[in-house]
């Protein structure tokens, strides 16, 4: 089993190291007119020309106009900006080449903080929720989109509208794509393909364990740790990221679906960390467990009673408690690998490859790099597959040398638990 994960995490690095290139645009102008999409994309990262606090069409341009430039992908706090910037207007101009001019092609739009309305040389695409100047004339959503286009002119005008009245960030913090329609649309369903495998994977995952617990008669409640870690992962790789739930049901209310996404992260967290308690009793520290428990539950009742607006600005607090679990994870794995502890060869390298995924996670969130479809399902995946077969080796490990009918001053010595 070391050597089947040991390849699959090789594997793993190797996607990650993929990353799509592109000419940076300057000025709100990117020139690739002597370049080609035909079965590629580039990802428009650069200086956009925008527009703070005004809501502009492409009939708006053809006035003199003083835009200011900012950076896609980023993002900002709202109480960053003197005054805040709650809806304005980014727009870039790419030069296409004749070829590409005829083609069919498309643009792959992330989820915006937290509306957008899409136009493209003078056309209306589409939306994340409702753009407008106000609260009460907007309204969120997150959802993930890629729009075919034929652009018929070899200059390609993009202008995204966007408002935010309802999120502690604004800005675009993930890569615009532009490219042909027929690679991005494919891309686009392998990402709700896999998605949709880990969700239903980590359902079975739960539930075989469960099974098992029932058939040792509930002899450890690790069984159950996992189970439930399994199921808070399984709705956080649904109501995150690629958001497929709101792919699944586009009408589900916005602000439910980001308390599901904050509140699934605190509760992976926490069985993580009830798991690792479990299956290493010596090593963790009942007052760092209960004191983690703890800020877990005050983070999920804060998250259930305040609106997005409030709960989403301290997440940065809780991914610097998260660093310190991962760090915690590390020396107790470490220590017992160290003393020799039964069973826990396979679960050394399972623990340090969620480490590695976690981490990947919380610095992609951070805006670092972009997150890969490929990477976060197949890894998520490969961690929760074998770390259930690894806790079972070592949950059978610990009964098999807690099983003695006479308890010997021998076995106390001899016991490597």
């Amino acid at each position: 089993m070391r050597a089947i994960l040991t390849t699959c995490i090789g594997w793993l690095f190797i996607s990650m190291s993929i990353i799509t290139k592109a000419i940076a645009p300057h000025e709100g102008v990117l020139d690739f007119h002597l370049g080609s999409l035909q079965k590629k994309s580039i990802a428009l990262d650069g200086f956009w020309k925008f527009y703070p606090n005004q809501l502009l069409t492409t009939q708006d341009f053809k006035k003199d106009s003083s835009p200011a430039y900012t950076k896609i992908p980023s993002w900002w706090h709202a109480d960053e900006k003197i005054p805040p910037v709650e809806f304005g207007t980014y727009r870039i101009v790419v030069i296409l080449s004749k070829e590409d001019a005829q083609r069919q092609l498309a643009l792959k739009m992330p989820d915006v903080y937290s509306s957008y309305s899409l136009w493209i040389n003078g056309e209306h695409k589409g939306d994340n929720g409702t753009v407008g100047p106000t609260k009460e004339t907007s309204s969120p959503q997150w959802k993930p989109t890629t729009y075919a286009f034929t652009s018929k002119s070899d200059t390609l005008e993009i202008i995204i509208q966007f408002a935010n009245f309802y999120h502690s960030r604004s800005g675009i913090n993930t890569s615009i794509y532009l490219g042909d329609s027929e690679l991005l649309i494919h891309q686009e369903k392998q990402t709700k393909t896999w998605g949709t495998i880990l969700f239903s994977a980590l359902w079975i995952f739960a539930l075989a364990s469960l099974c098992y617990f029932l058939i040792k008669k509930g002899q450890d409640k690790a069984l159950i740790y996992y189970a439930s870690l399994c199921v808070a992962w399984a709705f956080r790789s649904v109501f995150s990221n690629y958001y497929l739930s709101v792919q699944w049901f586009p009408d589900i209310n916005w602000s439910l679906c980001v308390k599901i996404e904050y509140i699934t992260l605190y509760l992976s967290t926490l069985f993580g960390s009830l798991l690792l308690g479990r299956l290493f009793p010596r090593e963790v520290n009942k007052v760092f467990r209960y004191g983690y428990i703890a800020c877990c539950l005050l983070f999920t009742i804060f998250t259930l009673v305040t609106p997005p607006s409030i709960f989403t600005q301290f997440v940065q607090l809780y991914l610097a408690l998260s660093a310190i679990l991962l760090f915690s994870m590390l020396v107790i794995v470490t220590k017992a690998y160290i003393e020799n502890r039964q069973g826990i060869n396979n679960l050394v390298i399972c623990i340090f490859f969620a480490v590695i995924m976690f981490a990947y996670v919380i610095l992609a969130y951070e805006g670092l790099f972009e997150l890969n479809a490929i990477v976060f399902n197949t890894g998520f995946f490969i961690l929760f597959l074998f770390t259930g077969i690894a806790t079972i080796i070592r949950l059978n490990k610990m009964a098999k040398h807690l099983d003695y009918d006479i308890l010997t001053l021998d076995h106390l010595k001899n016991n490597q638990l």
